[in-house]
């Protein structure tokens, strides 16, 4: 896939982690395959265990002819209220697959996490 992946903040208030992947072309692995109407979406599985509420959205493009994705943008994001956060430190450990209608094209993990000192809280994410 071509993708391009940009972290970003979240809203004030709110403390965790944001990213935003651009997903603009899909590779075949056959240049003359044409992947046109098919569907690209994810499916996020969260930990076992959890140390803050809520789910991640997913993405859902449709593929052009000529497997580009346009305006395809996956934010992926975890901004809670510090108030309600019990915990010092919290890292959550998702795992998400990319499909192109049931196929499934790529795997990765996104870590999540948030540290509550006092009043200040911090937040982030990687995505692998």
């Amino acid at each position: 896939m071509d993708a391009s992946l940009q972290t970003g903040s979240c809203p004030a208030g709110r403390c965790g982690g944001l990213l935003v992947r651009t997903i603009r072309k899909v590779n075949p692995n056959c240049n003359d395959l044409s992947l046109g109407g098919a569907k690209f979406f994810e499916r996020l599985t969260p930990p076992a265990t959890r140390c803050f509420e809520g789910g991640i959205p997913g993405a859902g493009c449709d593929v052009s002819p000529a497997n580009f994705l346009p305006g395809c943008e996956d934010m992926i994001s975890v901004c809670i209220d510090p108030l309600t956060f019990p915990h010092h430190t919290c890292t959550e450990v998702w795992r998400q697959v990319n499909y192109i209608d049931s196929c499934p094209v790529e795997t990765h993990t996104v870590t999540f996490t948030i540290t509550l000192v006092g009043n200040t809280c911090t937040g982030g994410v990687t995505y692998q």
